[in-house]
């Protein structure tokens, strides 16, 4: 689902930085300093961090590969900072989506696992086991390229090479992945000691440049709250909404005019239906009466809007 997550946060940075371009009429490079006419610093600036916390031995290359991609979607949008801290594992695709962090962003625990450049295929071929029972396998192919690694027929040792220069192809193309995000040179002798497919500690990590600070995920998320950042976690939630349709940061934002109107006319055309919604509604309202609440005692706090998924 991580496309669809990627998606749903670029969208209501998107909406949100547009809708308070258009009601501020400030220029965009001071949206997130910019202040109401009471003086009140908005719940959600127009630069957001998104922190991932990411924890992954990797898997099949096509998978990782278009998870890497996601991300990369992420940290290319503008305005949007993407923080990766690693406080377990990123080994193989692991890593590989681990790199797409923004530079300077990619932070791991001290005794979190790192690395794993490489590439893996391995199967069992049972041609000499069915042949000693007088098992004749019946195998049809064509192209002479078409699956080299049989579990059932006989390899032969032009098939392993072929196979072997595919692995090579896909270790190549994994290492260009990660120098070309990391902004790093990539010279050969320094391919010769990470991308080897060894793991490494994240102090050692840190040293090889493989992520940018040794940190864990909550020393870093308290840091920011020092900071006078607000952080929220990211949880999905698919129930329903009574029809409301309100955006995450509608409802961090108080909702303005528009917003309010439109809930305003929705919860009157629930008619008679709304005794048997008020508890919910109830609900509703008290976070969004939390949320005004919060956001006015924020006011006088120095704020960037950072966004926490796990």
């Amino acid at each position: 689902h991580l496309r669809d997550t990627v998606s749903f946060l670029i969208e209501q940075h998107r909406d949100h930085t547009d809708r308070r371009r258009s009601i501020s009429h400030v220029p965009h490079e001071h949206l997130a300093t910019s202040r109401t006419a009471k003086g009140i610093r908005p719940a959600i600036g127009a630069e957001m961090e998104i922190l991932l916390i990411l924890d992954s031995g990797g898997g099949t290359v096509q998978d990782y590969g278009l998870a890497a991609s996601q991300l990369c979607r992420l940290r290319d949008e503008p305005q949007i900072k993407l923080t990766i801290c690693v406080d377990r594992v990123a080994a193989s695709g692991g890593y590989m989506m681990a790199s797409q962090a923004t530079p300077g962003q990619l932070f791991a625990a001290p005794f979190a696992m790192v690395g794993s450049i490489g590439v893996l295929m391995e199967t069992v071929n049972l041609h000499d086991l069915l042949a000693k029972n007088g098992i004749k396998p019946l195998i049809i192919k064509a192209g002479k390229n078409k699956a080299p690694l049989k579990q059932l027929g006989e390899v032969t040792p032009e098939e392993l090479e072929m196979a072997q220069d595919d692995a090579n192809v896909i270790h190549q193309a994994f290492q260009k992945w990660v120098t070309k995000s990391r902004n790093l040179s990539g010279s050969q002798e320094w391919l010769d000691k990470v991308a080897t497919g060894a793991v490494f500690l994240g102090a050692e990590a840190c040293e090889l440049g493989l992520v940018d600070r040794v940190v864990t995920s909550d020393e870093y998320v308290a840091e920011r709250v020092a900071a006078g950042d607000r952080v929220l976690r990211l949880m999905p939630y698919r129930g329903s909404q009574l029809g409301l349709r309100l955006s995450p940061l509608d409802l961090l934002t108080g909702l303005d005019a528009e917003g309010r109107a439109k809930l305003t006319l929705r919860i009157k055309q629930l008619g008679p239906g709304i005794c048997q919604t008020f508890a919910s509604l109830f609900r509703v309202g008290s976070a969004v009466g939390a949320l005004n609440l919060v956001h006015h005692l924020a006011s006088l706090q120095s704020h960037r809007s950072f966004s926490f998924s796990g």
